[in-house]
């Protein structure tokens, strides 16, 4: 019997839509998380003096004249062109980060889901329920993000593009397609690490790593591994000599500094840091899914060893390089003085972006193969599966709806925190309390030493949208500030 072509159609915009509701469902709950104000730590003034000063064509520069030095340009030219279009306000930086939520949520879909376009065209013309699964992974995605993204911190432009490093690098190293195709994907990829190690100096440790994957696989001829591996290790960090060395940050977070924590307090940062971001942070959650994920991974995986299929090239490369990068940054927090924890959510967030997509593909694809090769002809009718078997897929079902319940109890959490937390009410606060004034929506850019903090680091939440101005009252000695 001939195969029915009309049913896998070569060219498809089905993933394009799946995309496009990740970046929907993104831009949707950041706008309703940020609708009453975006956090903006310590990093983030930072950040923000430069846009301003980048805008205003000052330079990369504080307020007060000094040389940024600690913090790289890349996010701070994002807002500057941001704000040139929407006013320097607290409003300008909210959107800022609702557009780069949608961009991400958008990059992370296309990266799980481009590389299984055939599957996809055929499971949706035959078995459209299955897509259930990498739906869920979509909305996963989109929820994670959005809470992810919840002040001015550079690291939402890093979980843009790192999406697209690993797409570009799972692209170049197979062996479909000419030479000449694999040049381009690793002059591509050099360029997007170098955008990288330009917004985050911690991404100094990606080249190497994708030069040394580019070079272990074999899917190119040797002499094409090697120029692409040295492509996209030479360029990127050439760029961040050059920059570096421009901006006087040469000298910026020097190695042998004495740590926070020990070597064992790191490593249970990590767990617990990577399980939080699973679920919320009661009742063991988000431990639990973690495992489970990792669980569902190692199955899959073992299930299908002797089987060739996109899941395994894609989840064994994407899972390669987010656990190479991993290991860099605990070894970088083991010999670098580092303010902040190593589970920070800006740090982590990478991981879980990975780890429950890579479940839900390999879930998705098992099961696609075994109900695809049970209604291949001339085979007999497949046999009961164990109790074993079935105990695993029931459990797997459970999980990949579980994990995105838990992100969107997350997102929930966060926009009651917004709710409850109002951001014009702290600001008219501490215009009145602290001396901080503001005019409408506009920040004021002329503070020297950034926004009043309190102990604890305080951060300062720019409103979201337009509010009333307080009224300043005079100065007394019960009301006066110490």
């Amino acid at each position: 019997m001939e195969p029915v072509a009309h049913i896998t159609p070569k060219r498809s915009h089905f993933i394009w839509a799946f995309c496009l509701l990740a970046a929907v469902i993104a831009a949707g709950a950041s706008a309703i998380i940020l609708r009453n104000g975006i956090k903006i730590p310590s990093d983030g003034w930072a950040y923000w003096e430069g846009s301003v000063s980048l805008l205003h064509g000052r330079g990369y520069y504080h307020f007060t004249g000094r040389r940024i030095w600690s913090w790289p340009p890349g996010y701070p030219l994002y807002l500057a062109a941001c704000q040139s279009v929407g006013g320097v306000s607290g409003a300008t930086l909210a959107r800022a980060n609702t557009l780069l939520a949608a961009f991400a949520a958008f990059a992370w879909t296309a990266a799980f889901l481009l590389p299984f376009r055939r599957a996809f065209d055929a499971a949706r013309a035959t078995r459209p329920l299955t897509l259930v699964y990498p739906l869920l992974a979509v909305i996963f995605i989109a929820l994670t993000i959005a809470t992810g993204f919840r002040t001015a911190m550079a690291h939402n432009l890093v979980y843009t593009l790192y999406p697209l490093v690993l797409y570009v690098t799972f692209r170049a190293v197979q062996p479909e397609g000419r030479d000449r195709g694999a040049i381009g994907l690793a002059l591509l990829n050099a360029v997007l690490m170098s955008l990288l190690i330009a917004t985050h100096y911690s991404f100094i440790f990606f080249p190497p790593l994708v030069a040394a994957v580019t070079l272990l696989h074999r899917g190119r001829r040797r002499a094409i591994r090697w120029w692409a591996a040295g492509v996209t290790c030479i360029i990127p960090l050439a760029a961040w000599v050059i920059l570096a060395k421009s901006l006087g940050q040469w000298a910026n977070h020097k190695p042998g500094s004495r740590p926070l924590f020990t070597w064992s307090q790191y490593a249970h940062q990590v767990l617990t840091g990577v399980a939080n971001l699973f679920g919320p942070g009661r009742h063991h959650l988000g431990q639990m899914l973690l495992v489970g994920a990792c669980v569902v991974i190692a199955v899959c995986l073992f299930r299908g060893r002797f089987q060739e299929n996109p899941a395994r090239r894609v989840v064994a490369m994407y899972l390669l390089l987010s656990a190479g990068f991993l290991g860099c940054l605990y070894v970088a927090f083991n010999t670098i003085a580092i303010a902040e924890p190593l589970y920070s959510e800006r740090f982590m967030l990478f991981i879980p972006l990975t780890i429950f997509p890579a479940a839900g593909m390999l879930f998705w694809q098992s099961r696609w193969e075994t109900s695809r090769a049970a209604r291949a002809d001339d085979r007999p009718a497949r046999p009961a599966s164990p109790a074993l078997g079935r105990l695993i897929s029931a459990l797997g079902c459970i999980l990949l709806v579980a994990i995105p319940l838990a992100a969107a109890g997350r997102t929930l959490h966060w926009a009651r925190e917004a709710r409850i937390n109002g951001g014009p009410v702290d600001l008219a606060r501490a215009a009145r309390d602290q001396g901080f004034g503001y005019n409408r929506l506009t920040l004021d850019y002329r503070l020297p030493d950034g926004p009043p903090r309190f102990a604890g680091d305080q951060i300062l939440v720019a409103p979201a949208r337009e509010v009333p101005a307080a009224k300043p009252r005079p100065a007394t000695s019960s009301t006066a500030r110490r």
